[in-house]
């Protein structure tokens, strides 16, 4: 598997702990994918920090308007929770393809705290 060069270091090293997280599932061309989660979920935790440290609502000199971190944490966890279901990394798909295991779970909690 061909790791991809492209990401930044904190979307790398989420990759790498990803990778040895669904390594035994991944199919060719997953690596691709796999980036992709990384660097959502990193996007995702900046635009996330950003809504929290300047609130829901941004003031101007002339007008007050949403946060625009808020929009992109919301189209952010949607590619996120599609690309966990697909590594089976949520909840549900965990117990589907672990056949209602815990293994791994903890592997994956400590990850993504």
């Amino acid at each position: 598997m061909r790791k991809p060069e492209h990401l930044n270091p904190k979307a790398h090293a989420l990759y790498e702990r990803l990778e040895k997280l669904v390594k035994s599932k991944m199919n060719d061309g997953d690596e691709n994918l796999l980036a992709v989660l990384a660097n959502t979920y990193i996007d995702y935790k900046t635009a996330h920090d950003e809504y929290v440290n300047r609130g829901p609502v941004q003031a101007g000199e002339t007008m007050v308007r949403m946060n625009p971190a808020h929009n992109m944490c919301k189209d952010l966890a949607k590619i996120i929770e599609q690309l966990s279901t697909h590594f089976g990394l949520s909840p549900k798909s965990r117990g589907e393809k672990l056949g209602g295991s815990e293994e791994g779970k903890d592997d994956l909690d400590d990850l993504l705290n």
